[in-house]
């Protein structure tokens, strides 16, 4: 059977899915594609082909892979040939990257989180002597519970398969078989470790591990029921959310982060600090979502302090990752110096807020917090003099109002607002205060917004010392621009509502 696995590496290459489709008879469904799922097999049979299948049903399937590295290969460089390229194969089978262990389990939020699908051998021996006990082939033997508690967690969405060969007509079969929902991680295990059993006692040549024995039964005494770290289990899911303002943050913002700084740095080793973090949802999401792993938020307020309540009631998750940290930090403090220098910083809607004397001295600090070639993401939505620029579009719906009304007639329209809030427009900290005393906070924001214009900040960066590496500016005209303002200002800073700026430290 191995060599027939061995075999299946090179033809898997040059045969088409047509002869996946005559040659390989399959029982059972995949789940349905678009959707976050576990697949578990084992070192059972010749597996290339239901890879093939399941990237042919239309899943975008990450296998876990160990790197072909090690004490292993050492002075075996024809092994260590194979083994890679029996890796790129797998990718190439499946048409999307391995996730290699142990660096690469982080990334696993991110695939989820993007509703694809992790696949993981659940037979591989536990030598660090962590694991979950299980019974097999009447050996106490110890196996990873890392993914069958994650399975625990995807709410039935996982299942197990096995690809084996029928010897006497040289046809492939795949079996393919759904997970209970509902069932412990133990239970999990116990129902896949049952099945690998029966398929072994069936065709005992076809399991490839027959040779590492000793490393799953061992000594008794060496055999421990040992936790896995509930940080490990890396369990949430954004089917959970609720919240607008959460998910417009989790998602959105998250996604236009990542878009802009993937192009330039990879944020999975990056060092990251958010300069204005608040209550840290977009950042907790590059974590989850895209394994980002080392963000430091700083901010003035301390919203970040309820991110683990909100993450456990809007993702389920019940331990904020390690990647993430955060600071209260006193208004215009210098950062530099205070830790190692940075790879990138990040600001979303947050230098409208900086005093307008204080911009260019913050600049110039974030400047050195950051490694020379260092890249700085910075982006500002409402813009001052943009239609809704006074940041008061939850009370007031007139564009323009700020510049064509007093404070004190900005203001009567806000304390008389008794329609209800956009559920986007309600932050977590909207608590705290109350619907008049939140009234109050943002109108006394917006009278403290320092008014820059896109080109005034683009000139202050450049004055800081940084180089524009790309700028992009969005425009919202809801109406028509009343013809004082137009005099006034001119056309191009009304309707500008947005600017985002990837900036480098020379």
């Amino acid at each position: 059977m191995q060599l027939v696995d061995h075999a299946d590496h090179y033809l898997h290459r040059t045969r088409s899915d047509a002869w996946l489709r005559r040659y390989v008879q399959v029982q059972g469904d995949w789940l349905a594609h678009g959707q976050p799922a576990l697949l578990f097999t084992f070192h059972w049979g010749a597996g290339m082909w239901g890879l093939r299948h399941a990237r042919q049903a239309g899943l975008k399937v990450h296998a876990l892979a160990a790197p072909a590295e090690g004490a292993a290969f050492a002075g075996r460089w024809v092994l260590r040939r194979y083994a890679q390229a029996r890796l790129r194969s797998v990718e190439q089978a499946l048409g999307t990257d391995l996730i290699f262990v142990p660096k690469g389990l982080r990334h696993l939020r991110g695939v989820l989180a993007k509703k694809e699908q992790v696949l993981a051998l659940l037979d591989v021996p536990q030598d660090q002597g962590q694991g979950q006990v299980c019974t097999f082939l009447g050996q106490r033997v110890l196996l990873s519970a890392a993914m069958p508690l994650l399975a625990q967690r995807q709410q039935g969405n996982s299942v197990w398969y096995v690809t084996g060969l029928d010897v006497h007509t040289g046809r492939r079969y795949l079996h393919i078989t759904p997970l209970e929902a509902g069932l412990s991680a133990q239970a999990l295990m116990e129902t896949m470790v049952q099945g690998l059993e029966r398929w072994v006692q069936e065709a005992p040549a076809a399991w490839h591990l027959w040779g590492q024995w000793p490393r799953f039964s061992g000594p008794a005494q060496a055999v421990q029921d040992v936790p896995v770290p509930e940080e490990e289990s890396l369990c949430w899911s954004a089917e959970k959310i609720t919240d607008a303002w959460f998910r417009s943050h989790f998602e959105y913002a998250a996604d236009v982060v990542y878009a802009w700084l993937s192009a330039v740095v990879d944020v999975r080793s990056a060092r990251m600090m958010q300069f204005g973090c608040g209550d840290g949802i977009t950042d907790l999401a590059l974590a989850l979502r895209y394994g980002a792993g080392h963000i430091h938020g700083v901010d003035v307020r301390r919203e970040y302090e309820k991110l683990p309540l909100i993450a456990q009631q809007q993702l389920g998750l019940e331990i904020l990752p390690k990647a993430l940290s955060f600071e209260t930090i006193r208004p215009s403090a210098p950062l530099q110096g205070q830790a190692a220098l940075y790879d990138v910083v990040m600001s979303w809607s947050t230098f409208e807020h900086v005093q307008r004397d204080q911009v260019l001295p913050i600049l110039k600090d974030l400047y050195a917090c950051l490694r020379p070639g260092g890249y700085f993401f910075l982006q500002i939505e409402p813009l001052y003099y943009s239609a809704f620029g006074a940041h008061l579009g939850r009370y007031d719906s007139v564009p323009w109002h700020h510049l064509l009304v007093t404070d004190d007639e900005l203001w009567d329209v806000v304390r008389n607002c008794e329609a209800p809030l956009h559920a986007d427009e309600v932050d977590f900290g909207f608590a705290d205060f109350g619907p008049e005393g939140y009234k109050r906070f943002v109108f006394e924001e917006y009278q403290a917004l320092n008014r820059l214009t896109a080109d005034e900040l683009v000139a202050l960066t450049a004055e800081a010392g940084f180089a524009v590496v790309r700028q992009e500016r969005r425009h919202y005209e809801p109406s028509p621009v009343p013809d004082v303002l137009l005099e006034k200002y001119g056309r191009d800073v009304l309707v500008n509502n947005e600017i985002f700026l990837l900036l480098q430290r020379k």
